[in-house]
């Protein structure tokens, strides 16, 4: 005797945006007649398995991955998609749709472990597309489902970060400060900070940066080595 109980779906859990960007280029490029490996080449491997996966617990395609009609018409009624697809959620996941306004998060977990997904980072995953899907598709949720903001310890909210000042213009000659910060100053500042410079290099003859500032305050004097005051 053959057995006629119908298959129950189990819940789409790949990234709802990977459902919608493939419905908007259907919608642009047309249904393919079988949304196979050759249509979808560009998805990663583990991707497509789950999206295919998606395709047919939605009613999206068959056994052998040819497009029904219900896909054709969400890809070409752009505007009718939202009703379109909060039909199919309430057809295929009436245990989801049912769930009340007051809802908890874990009701939504245990109706997920209904549906045989026993992993817990597949079922996260199925929350989220579930989630996704029925704010898309207008489908009253229980602000109960969605995941709330940590808080610290005290339960305040945490304070941002405190901007840390700048370092006072004092330290404007320290090494790798620009020479166009002495620029104005008196000769026998820039005298100072030439020989500062100096000294620094003969500790380190090969550092480009100091020589390259040297230049730069030569420069700025007029082509000629600073005289003080």
């Amino acid at each position: 005797m053959t057995d006629t109980t119908p298959t129950v779906p189990t819940p789409p859990y790949v990234a709802f945006g990977t459902l919608t960007n493939q419905l908007e280029r259907m919608e642009r490029e047309g249904v393919p007649a079988r949304v196979d490996t050759s249509y979808l080449v560009g998805m990663a491997g583990g991707t497509r398995s789950q999206f295919k996966v998606c395709l047919r617990s939605l009613g999206l395609i068959d056994e052998d991955s040819y497009a029904t009609d219900t896909l054709i018409q969400l890809a070409k009624n752009p505007e009718r998609r939202p009703e379109l697809l909060a039909s199919i959620l309430r057809s295929k996941f009436p245990e989801l749709t049912a769930l009340n306004g007051s809802a908890t998060r874990g009701q939504l977990e245990e109706r997920m472990a209904g549906y045989g997904l026993s992993n817990a980072d597949t079922r996260r995953k199925a929350i989220g597309f579930y989630l996704a899907a029925a704010d898309y598709a207008g489908i009253p949720l229980s602000p109960h489902l969605r995941p709330t903001k940590r808080t610290g310890a005290s339960g305040a909210s945490r304070r941002p970060r405190p901007v840390r000042k700048q370092a006072p213009a004092s330290r404007a000659t320290r090494r790798g400060d620009t020479v166009a910060a002495q620029e104005g100053t008196p000769s026998d500042t820039r005298r100072a900070y030439f020989d500062h410079l100096l000294t620094l290099s003969q500790q380190a003859p090969d550092d480009k940066d100091l020589l390259d500032r040297i230049e730069r305050l030569i420069q700025a004097s007029g082509g000629t080595v600073p005289e003080g005051g």
